[in-house]
């Protein structure tokens, strides 16, 4: 769910990464919860057995029901599958997750010669600064030093990509420069871009 005075539709690069941190993991559960959104007491979902293993237990289990009036597996055999079923779900959920961090890379890998990519600092990491490719809509990290030391978040750079391997999920960020107030790009209106 996401949390009170979180909702709405978020542009700037920042404010979508403070959002984005504020929401919790997707869990597994032997038993129907709520689902808010559909202002439903309880909820499984059952309509992709093909795609999702948790649905295609569901179905199992909804179907065992309406043929026998009793469900295909207990509460405790379902509560053994879980750490198997999650470990399958966290593989998969990566997959999905990378697949268009993936494309985006190719494109990076393509153009990374030509030209410099518009950033915004996003916050801190340690000895690294987290930014957003902001055309791409892409999260990488770069050195405190590649940054020049001292950064705010919200700060606009032009960075400069180094080799990228789109397989292995790696590339670096070879030198950046922060963006004249007149050059920073406006991300407002992002959403307004397509009408």
């Amino acid at each position: 769910a996401i949390p009170h005075g979180y909702s709405g539709v978020w542009t700037d690069p920042v404010e979508m990464q403070r959002v984005v941190k504020q929401l919790a993991p997707a869990t597994l559960e032997a038993r129907p919860l709520r689902h808010a959104s559909l202002a439903a007491d309880a909820y499984s979902p059952v309509t992709s057995p093909l795609r999702r293993l948790t649905d295609l237990v569901n179905m199992a289990q909804v179907e065992s029901y309406l043929l026998t009036g009793a469900p295909r597996f207990t509460r405790e055999e379902v509560v053994a599958m879980l750490p198997g079923i999650s470990g399958r779900l966290d593989a998969v959920g990566q997959v999905q997750r990378f697949r268009p961090r993936y494309w985006k890379l190719v494109y990076l890998r393509e153009h990374c010669r030509e030209r410099e990519f518009d950033a915004v600092t996003l916050e801190e990491c340690g000895p690294l600064v987290s930014l957003s490719i902001t055309e791409l809509q892409l999260y990488v990290r770069a050195t405190r030093e590649t940054m020049g030391g001292r950064f705010q978040a919200g700060q606009r750079y032009h960075l400069r990509i180094g080799k990228v391997d789109p397989l292995t999920n790696e590339f670096r960020v070879m030198g950046a420069r922060e963006a004249e107030p007149e050059e920073r790009p406006d991300v407002s209106d992002w959403f307004a871009a397509g009408e």
